[in-house]
């Protein structure tokens, strides 16, 4: 597949390899290393995520959701039990397709997945 191709021709490193990571990557010489860093998604898939099919798949449903809906605006109230920590049920609400979007995005890296 050609996704397969790209993720290894990339060798992108995954979030949680690169804060993990011992030494100065950064161009800037800054550290960002944390080796006690865990992402929220454990254990975190043995293949790279370049790029990541779960963003991506998302991106494209905002699309669809963006056009069968006229625009950007919703109104949606999600509730979640968060068991981790037992923090317990956590409700948010999203007013915008773009913001669904990120946030769905975003996921992929707190899971240590992916780097978009």
């Amino acid at each position: 597949m050609i996704s397969d191709v790209c993720r290894y021709f990339y060798n992108s490193w995954r979030p949680v390899t690169a804060i993990r990571y011992p030494s100065i990557y950064l161009k800037s010489g800054k550290s960002v290393t944390d080796p006690t860093w865990d992402p929220l998604l454990l254990p975190t898939p043995n293949h790279q995520e370049y790029l990541s099919t779960h963003a991506t798949f998302g991106g494209a449903a905002g699309a669809v959701i963006r056009a069968w809906n006229r625009g950007d605006k919703i109104n949606v109230t999600l509730s979640s039990n968060v068991t981790v920590d037992s923090v317990g049920v956590i409700t948010r609400r999203i007013t915008s397709i773009a913001a669904a979007v990120k946030e769905n995005g975003d996921s992929r890296v707190f899971g240590g997945v992916s780097d978009t």
